[in-house]
């Protein structure tokens, strides 16, 4: 036994040992979470937690994606790698080592996404942890709440600044903005224990362009804890994506409970223009079901849209069409689709829940 150990320890380094034993134990929490809610729910909370609170403050240091830095040198670190095989080591012992030192790595990745996203995948449903009765969803309770949420939109519109294209202007930065939603996080969290409320970062994606074609809003990069954005898109979209975004940075793996996260998120807040964003995104959510229901009371209800709301969707419209059609968006969203199958929710079909959230949250109103 002595001597196998040896051997192991001869060719395979400490660092990949570890990282094998890291992986096999969020193998075995994930397998367990998806049988238990309840054990999920702590596991998300306390280690799932504790991996994205430490990555999102490490990330948060620098203002620039680090994502996005790692996505350009992908290629030159991959070639740099083979070089090193190749060059560097030139007997078996050591190259069996390194090549081993490369599988840790990449199993050591692997287990980041399983703690920052796997794991959270199996947590009990958002509308149960919310006690949001399931209600049936009507004509009239798509109306109603559309309506509401188009008011709401409406009556905030009046207190903003817009520009030329009709875009509502954000008033602050970035990192400003960063802050006020990590303020409502935080204020969530009080009434919500499972919503975790700390302060973290947003960060702006350079290559906009290749992000708009590629149809993101935001992305989570769970092994560098950043949230990224879009920043290509009207102002409005900001503040909710970042909600979207950070949902995730707290545990919030489904995308459509992210959505509906960041909509309670800007509702906490008492800032205008971030309100406004989370009543037009998801006044989008359920005025696109309502449309796809009953066409005349849509279009009756998009008679009451004031002019600065119209001219803000319209403005959203034209930058969309100049990414709607691309080879790039198409295999995105296949992509995401299959991504959503495999997490045990239903594609792209699965964002109805966030209509089915809100019709129910605005019913307990």
């Amino acid at each position: 036994m002595q001597k196998k150990w040896e051997a192991v320890k001869k060719y395979v380094p400490i660092f990949t040992l570890l990282c094998l034993a890291i992986t096999l134990l969020s193998l075995i929490l994930l397998l367990i979470s998806k049988g238990s809610y309840a054990f999920c729910d702590a596991v998300n909370s306390t280690v799932c937690a504790a991996y994205r609170f430490v990555m999102a403050k490490i990330s948060s240091i620098v203002p620039f994606s680090i994502f996005e830095v790692l996505i350009y040198l992908l290629l030159p670190i991959i070639a740099l790698l083979v070089f090193i095989a190749v060059r560097v080591f030139n007997d078996t012992v050591s190259r069996v080592r390194y090549i081993f030192t490369l599988f840790g790595a990449v199993i050591l990745i692997f287990s980041a996404y399983i703690l920052a996203l796997g794991i959270p995948y199996n947590v009990t449903p958002l509308a149960r942890r919310l006690d949001l009765v399931s209600v049936e969803i009507t004509e009239d309770s798509l109306y109603d709440t559309a309506r509401i949420l188009l008011d709401e939109s409406n009556a905030l519109a009046e207190r903003l600044e817009f520009d030329e294209s009709g875009s509502a202007i954000m008033p602050y930065s970035l990192d400003e903005l960063s802050e006020r939603i990590s303020d409502a996080y935080a204020s969530l969290s009080e009434k919500y224990e499972f919503i975790h409320g700390f302060s973290s970062r947003i960060k702006p994606i350079a290559t906009k362009d290749a992000m708009s074609q590629l149809h993101l809003l935001g992305i989570y990069s769970y092994f560098t804890g950043e949230a990224n954005i879009n920043v290509h898109y009207p102002d409005f979209n900001i503040p909710y994506t970042t909600a979207h975004e950070f949902a995730h940075q707290r545990g919030i793996a489904r995308e459509n409970e992210a959505n509906f996260i960041a909509f309670l998120v800007c509702l906490e807040s008492d800032d205008d223009f971030i309100r406004y964003s989370g009543y037009l995104r998801l006044y989008e959510y359920v005025a696109s079901s309502l449309y796809n229901t009953d066409k005349d009371r849509y279009y009756e209800l998009r008679e009451g849209m004031s002019d600065a709301v119209r001219g803000e969707l319209a403005a959203d419209t034209e930058v969309y069409k100049k990414f709607a059609d691309n080879l790039l968006g198409e295999i995105s969203g296949k992509i995401n689709d299959l991504y959503l199958k495999l997490n045990g929710t239903e594609g792209g079909v699965s964002y109805g829940l966030v209509t089915r959230l809100a019709v129910a949250y605005y019913a307990d109103k």
